[in-house]
C-alpha cells in the first residue's frame, strides 16, 4: 500500500510514487504545485517507491518522509524545499514508519531491522530515545492527541505503548492482528485505539484496559488503514482495493443497539464486554 497522509486541516493530501511526493487538494482532488523531488537521487525500480511512509507536522508546514536508505527527510512545504536530513535512525536499513508528535517537536520512526523505534527532536535531529519493540519491523506509529502516549505496531501483529517523554513502556505488548498491523489511530480523546490489519479487519481497543471493544469491523479482504473523524463518533476505513467504509462507533449508539438486540437490560458482564472501562449504567429494558 503506497504511503499516503492528510495534513491536519485536511485540505492537502500527500502520496508517493517512485520516490517523489505529490500533494493534492482534498476538495478539488487537483495536484498542488510540482511534486517534491526524490531526496535520494535514484529510484528503487519501476513501481517501487524509495519512500515507505510520510507524515505532516501538526501545523501542516512540514512533511517528513521515511526512506529506504534509513533516513528521515524534512520538507518545507511552502518553499517545496528539503530542510534537513535528520539522524539516520535506520543506519543501512529502511525506515518503515514515521509520525510527528502533536507539538511538532518530535518524530518517531520505525526501523526495518533492529527491533526499535527511534525518537528524534525536530528540527535539529537530536536523538531522544531508542525504544525496543521486541519484534522485527515497525509497520505503524501514532501519538495520542495529548502527546503522552506513543503506539507502535509491528509486522507480526503486536502493539506496544510508551511514554515518549521518558521512553518508558506503558505495560506489555498485546496481539492485535494475526497478520501485519497496517495502521494505528487514536480517538480524539485518546481513550480508544483503532488498529487495521493486512487482512482487512479493524479492531477498537480500550487504552486503559487493553481490551478489544466489540467485534472487529470487517470489509473487503484487502489491507486496510483507519482514522477517526474529529468528533470520535465515526471511523473511516480505506482498503487497498479502493473501498472506503464509514462506521458509527459512538458508545451511546452501541448501547442503544445492544439493548435493542438483547431486548432487556445488559448484565454487568455484557456491559464490560461491549463498553469496557465505562461505569455500569444500564438504562434500557428490564433486568
Amino acid at each position: 500500500m503506497a504511503a499516503c497522509t492528510a495534513s491536519p486541516p485536511a485540505r492537502t493530501r500527500a502520496g508517493d510514487a517512485d520516490g517523489t511526493v505529490v500533494l493534492f487538494d482534498v476538495a478539488t482532488r487537483a495536484r498542488v504545485g510540482q511534486p517534491l523531488p526524490s531526496p535520494y537521487g535514484r529510484h528503487a525500480g519501476p513501481g517501487i517507491s524509495d519512500i515507505n511512509d510520510i507524515a505532516f507536522s501538526p501545523d501542516g508546514r512540514l512533511l517528513a518522509t521515511a526512506g529506504i536508505d534509513g533516513s528521515i527527510t524534512l520538507w518545507d512545504l511552502a518553499r517545496r524545499a528539503q530542510i534537513s536530513r535528520l539522524l539516520d535512525p535506520g543506519g543501512d536499513f529502511p525506515v518503515t514508519a514515521v509520525a510527528f508528535s502533536p507539538d511538532g517537536r518530535t518524530t518517531a520512526s520505525g526501523v526495518d531491522v533492529g527491533n526499535k523505534v527511534v525518537l528524534i527532536r525536530v528540527p535539529d535531529g537530536t536523538l531522544l530515545h531508542e525504544l525496543a519493540t521486541g519484534s522485527p519491523g515497525t509497520s505503524a506509529l501514532a501519538f495520542s492527541p495529548d502527546g503522552q502516549t506513543l503506539t507502535a505496531a509491528t509486522f507480526d501483529g503486536q502493539v506496544r505503548l510508551w511514554d515518549p517523554r521518558t521512553g518508558a513502556a506503558r505495560g506489555p505488548a498485546w496481539a492485535a492482528e494475526a497478520g501485519a498491523v497496517m495502521s494505528t489511530s487514536f480517538s480524539p480523546d485518546g481513550s480508544v485505539l483503532a488498529t487495521s490489519g493486512s487482512e482487512g479487519a479493524t479492531a477498537l481497543w480500550d487504552i486503559g484496559s487493553r481490551k478489544q471493544i466489540g467485534a472487529p469491523l470487517t470489509g473487503p479482504p484487502s489491507p486496510a488503514v483507519a482514522a477517526f473523524d474529529p468528533t470520535g463518533h465515526t471511523l473511516a476505513t480505506a482498503f487497498q482495493d479502493g473501498t472506503v467504509l464509514l462506521w458509527d462507533i459512538d458508545p451511546a449508539s452501541w448501547q442503544a443497539r445492544a439493548c435493542a438486540v438483547a431486548g432487556r437490560r445488559l448484565t454487568p458482564q455484557e456491559w464490560q464486554d461491549f463498553l469496557p472501562g465505562r461505569p455500569y449504567q444500564p438504562s434500557c429494558g428490564t433486568p
